[in-house]
């Protein structure tokens, strides 16, 4: 693969990826997916209800990059095979 076939693999990862975290967040936060009922969630303090949501973005936009990036995959494989602590 010459330079420019590299990068423009890499940028179709990269957009792939971007397209994904995108459409999950156009669906919105259910907190079911997070592990919580939507009455407990809400019974939650905003500061709380702030964070759950930041973690879920978070985890969104990780889990985008898995499935859409092999070199990201194969990294995250050889830090947990060498359990590498961060």
């Amino acid at each position: 693969m010459n330079n420019r076939s590299s990068l423009s693999f890499r940028h179709e990862q990269y957009i792939l990826a971007d397209r994904a975290t995108h459409e999950k967040f156009a669906n919105g936060f259910i907190p079911e997916e997070a592990g919580y009922t939507q009455e407990r969630f809400n019974a939650l303090p905003k500061h709380q209800q702030d964070e759950i949501v930041q973690d879920w973005a978070l985890g969104v936009e990780v889990d985008s990059s898995f499935a859409h990036n092999p070199v990201t995959r194969e990294s995250w494989k050889l830090v947990s095979d060498m359990d590498i602590k961060w």
